[in-house]
């Protein structure tokens, strides 16, 4: 991983406790994740575990949600602990201030989109913890737990299939040029990025499900030297993100994304074709300011520059 100086991010997280290490799982064990834990180093996070915080002892028999009730593997309904610790977790962020929330995926408290189907068969079915369920109707941001590591020559096949539904994507709503006609990005592009450490990707589970490239530097974009319309935030050293993408399976991916490469160095910029609207929807909403146009070198198309500094606050 880069050793760029992190920096605090400018809003507070509510997180499960288990992904920062505490031994809270129906187990006993952890869910520790080097990536959140990246993300949140030295900013202002509060962890919880709601089924701890409603009394259910560590270890435990573990439970999902039948017909909207807790129940637990041996037939014994806890819906009222796991509800009661919920309430008690969204007081502590509430009282945190907290306006996102990153917590273990598939959990009947925190899963964020999909949890167990209440056969204990190991199915997983579209659906929200009850932690998570509360959170949302409270307008608390919630992302399922990724992890991200650099890009392997193995993970080329995927990531480029991971391109290409993107391709579609943007074609589909309304940003058919931006690498429609150029069939962007190409392989050895990605190839390249690979050899030199720029590229990463983003898991959920064991699966692929975005990709980005990511590096850092003093003037470290040539095309970032010329803006029009406008001018930069911050002249000192930044980090850019290009080629951003994901599968569409999970949601949250771009977000988790750019949290981490913010985290890793605490001035960021990224830019955007005019036409991508999903993509300034999502820059805006994690905290990102317009700063002008740039060109590239790809295309004729101009694009949008976006940057966040630790002034800009959410």
């Amino acid at each position: 991983m880069p050793k760029h100086q992190k920096t605090d991010i400018p809003e507070k997280v509510v997180v499960s406790a288990c992904l920062m290490g505490q031994n809270c799982k129906y187990n006993g064990e952890n869910n520790y994740n080097t990536t959140v834990a990246q993300i949140l180093s030295g900013s202002g996070f509060v962890c919880v575990c709601p089924e701890i915080l409603g009394g259910l002892p560590c270890p435990r028999v573990p439970a999902e949600i039948v017909e909207g009730v807790v129940t637990t593997r041996d037939g014994r309904n806890v819906d009222k602990a796991f509800r009661d610790g919920a309430e008690k977790a969204l007081s502590i962020a509430l009282e945190n201030g907290a306006t996102t929330a990153i917590l273990q995926p598939r959990s009947p408290s925190c899963g964020v989109s999909e949890i167990y189907n209440g056969e204990f068969s190991g199915t997983l079915i579209p659906g929200s913890g009850i932690f998570a369920s509360l959170l949302r109707k409270n307008g608390i941001r919630i992302l399922n737990a990724f992890e991200i590591r650099k890009t392997t020559v193995q993970d080329l096949e995927r990531v480029m299939q991971i391109y290409g539904f993107a391709r579609d994507f943007m074609a589909m709503n309304g940003n058919p040029d931006q690498w429609g006609p150029t069939n962007w990005p190409p392989e050895e592009l990605i190839e390249n990025d690979i050899e030199r450490g720029c590229s990463y990707v983003c898991l959920y589970g064991r699966k692929i499900v975005g990709t980005f490239f990511y590096n850092f530097g003093e003037d470290i974009e040539p095309t970032y030297r010329i803006i029009e319309k406008g001018a930069w935030l911050d002249n000192g050293p930044y980090g850019v993100v290009h080629r951003i993408a994901t599968d569409g399976s999970v949601k949250g991916v771009g977000t988790f994304c750019l949290m981490w490469a913010y985290s890793m160095c605490g001035h960021l910029r990224i830019d955007t074709h005019p036409d991508n609207c999903v993509m300034q929807s999502l820059l805006e909403k994690c905290g990102f300011r317009q700063c002008g146009v740039i060109h590239v070198e790809e295309d004729a198309f101009p694009r949008l520059a976006f940057e966040k500094t630790p002034q800009v606050v959410l």
